[in-house]
């Protein structure tokens, strides 16, 4: 689905479609993504937890960033067989604004996948009693 989205992407700012139209199509693809990133990172967490391994931070946010480095090989798969570069200027700043926007993908994927982690924990031990 990333992968049809980046293509989306790309073929709208070539001018070929509907810009309107895509604009719904990429609020719907980040929705269903974040859901799927939050849902992921909550089974993982809650298995960590059964295995007795209580250091789930880190593991939650780099299991939800892990996307980043998938859009980051697909924009470079992009540029080597889909774009023309003629200048190595123009190479230089296609990789450079594709790692740009694989690092907030990843920042705002691995946050997500945090607080909901996060708030699934404080969930399932905030139900215990206090003595």
């Amino acid at each position: 689905m990333l992968y049809y989205a980046l293509q989306q992407v790309m073929l709208a700012i070539q001018g070929s479609q509907n810009a309107a139209m895509l604009f719904w199509f990429i609020y719907l693809a980040f929705g269903l993504y974040f859901i799927v990133v939050m849902q992921i990172s909550v089974v993982r967490t809650y298995l960590q937890l059964c295995y007795e391994d209580y250091q789930w931070w880190w593991r939650s946010w780099s299991l939800g960033a892990m996307p980043a480095l998938s859009t980051f090989v697909l924009c470079v798969g992009h540029l080597f067989f889909s774009v023309r570069v003629t200048h190595y200027t123009s190479f230089i700043i296609y990789i450079v604004f594709s790692l740009a926007v694989s690092v907030f993908v990843g920042l705002v994927s691995g946050v997500t996948a945090w607080i909901a982690s996060f708030i699934f924990v404080n969930r399932i031990y905030s139900g215990g009693k206090h003595a």
